[in-house]
C-alpha cells in the first residue's frame, strides 16, 4: 500500500453561500452557513485516504473545539492524526469562504496554529516522513518548515510533492529544488514567473519556465480545460510537454477543493484520472464532505494501479 505523509493546514472551513462575490467596500447578504473540516493538508490528505492510501497528516490545531473538531472529522475519514500537535496559546485556522452561484468561490484564512508548527517539531516527527512513500506540502503553513519538510523527504529518497499555495511576493524559489513534482494553477504559476497564463500556448511557455526553476515536474492545472504536464518522463511517443483535456460536467456546484483533490489524486493515479475525479468533486457542494471515495468512482480509473 502506498504511504502517504502530508504536511499541512487543517482549517475549520465557515461557508456561506451568496448570489454574487461582494464587491469592493459592499455588504450583502448570505445563507446556509456551514462548518466543515478543510485546509490544504487536510484536504490533500483526506482525498488521498479516500482513494486507499496510508495517509498521515502532520499539523498542528489550537488546544480548542474547533481542534477537537478536526480530528475528529479527520480521523472519521482514515486519516492518521497522531501527528497533529495541539497548541495550547494559538487557535484553530478558520477559513472563511463564499461560494456563488456560479459555483465560484472566494476564501480568506485566518491560519492560527497551522504557521506555528517549527522545524525542530517537523525533526521529531522526520521518521514519519522516511517512512512514506510520498511527501505532500503547500503554503498554508509555515513556508521554512514546509521547505524543510521537502529537504526531509529528499534526503530520505522519499518522493516529494508541492503545491505553491498560496503564494507570497517574498516566494523561495528553493522550493523547486526539492520537488519532484510542483503542481500549481494559472494564478500561482503567474505570480511566480511574472507572465500571464492566457490561453494553451502561453501555459507551455509558463511550464518551460518553471520546470528551470529545478523541479523535476511540473503539471499546470489550468481549471475546466484541464492541466498541463512537463514531465521527466513523457508518455511514449509524446512530447515532453502534454495537455491533459478537462472533463465536461452538467453544472459546477462548488469549485473549492478541487485544487486539493487533484492533488491528493496525482499520487495515486496518472494526470488524466485525477481531472475525473476533480470534475466529480466541483458538482457537489464542500470541500473534504465532496470528494469521492475510490468505490464511487469507476472500476477502469484505477485499473492500472489495482495492486496499490
Amino acid at each position: 500500500m502506498i504511504r502517504i505523509c502530508v504536511f499541512g493546514s487543517c482549517n475549520v472551513d465557515l461557508t456561506c453561500l451568496v448570489s454574487q462575490q461582494p464587491k469592493k467596500g459592499e455588504t450583502i447578504l448570505g445563507n446556509h452557513l456551514k462548518k466543515s473540516s478543510g485546509g490544504k493538508g487536510g484536504n490533500q490528505a483526506v482525498m488521498a485516504a479516500r482513494l486507499g492510501a496510508k495517509t498521515s497528516l502532520i499539523g498542528m490545531v489550537g488546544e480548542d473545539i474547533f481542534g477537537d473538531y478536526l480530528k475528529s472529522e479527520l480521523s472519521s475519514q482514515n486519516v492518521i492524526i497522531s501527528y497533529i500537535l495541539t497548541s495550547k496559546t494559538i487557535p484553530t485556522g478558520i477559513a472563511f469562504i463564499t461560494v456563488d452561484q456560479a459555483g465560484e468561490n472566494q476564501i480568506v484564512v485566518c491560519p492560527g496554529a497551522n504557521t506555528s508548527l517549527s522545524t525542530k517539531d517537523l525533526d521529531s516527527l522526520s521518521h514519519v516522513i522516511a517512512d512514506s512513500s510520498i511527501f505532500i506540502t503547500q503554503l498554508e503553513c509555515d513556508p521554512a518548515t514546509a521547505l524543510h519538510g521537502l529537504k526531509v523527504a529528499k534526503n530520505s529518497g522519499v518522493t516529494t510533492i508541492f503545491n505553491p499555495s498560496p503564494v507570497s511576493e517574498h516566494f523561495n524559489l528553493d522550493f523547486f529544488k526539492y520537488s519532484d513534482f510542483v503542481i500549481l494553477n494559472e494564478t500561482e504559476a503567474a505570480a511566480i514567473i511574472g507572465d500571464g497564463i492566457l490561453n494553451i500556448p502561453s501555459a507551455k511557455s509558463a511550464v518551460i519556465k518553471l520546470r528551470k526553476l529545478g523541479c523535476s515536474n511540473v503539471i499546470l492545472t489550468l481549471g475546466a480545460n484541464g492541466a498541463l504536464v512537463f514531465a521527466n518522463e513523457p508518455r511514449p511517443q509524446e512530447d515532453l510537454i502534454w495537455h491533459c483535456p478537462g472533463v465536461k460536467v452538467p453544472c459546477v456546484v462548488d469549485s473549492s477543493g478541487a485544487g486539493d483533490s487533484f492533488i491528493g489524486d496525482r499520487v495515486h493515479s496518472a494526470v488524466d484520472r485525477a481531472n475525473k475525479v476533480a470534475a466529480a468533486v466541483v458538482e457537489k457542494q464542500g470541500t473534504q464532505q465532496s470528494f469521492p471515495k475510490k468505490s464511487d468512482l469507476p472500476k477502469d480509473l484505477f485499473r492500472d494501479i489495482e495492486n496499490c
